[in-house]
């Protein structure tokens, strides 16, 4: 989340540590859990892309 803050575009090779992350506690967890932090995640990327999107150019 702070990447986008900075600036930097959110590819896969800056969200796979996050995958990776996920799919450790998904073997390691119930899926409870599992489903409650990637929907977390879900979230804050959904909620970060839509902040930190470079504004629109409108044509005059």
């Amino acid at each position: 989340m702070a990447m986008a803050g900075l600036g930097y575009l959110l590819t896969v090779l800056l969200l796979s540590p996050l995958m990776v992350a996920l799919y450790s506690l998904a073997t390691a967890t119930d899926r409870k859990t599992a489903n409650t932090f990637a929907f977390t995640g879900i979230a804050l990327l959904a909620a970060v892309s839509l902040i930190a999107a470079p504004p629109t150019s409108r044509c005059s």
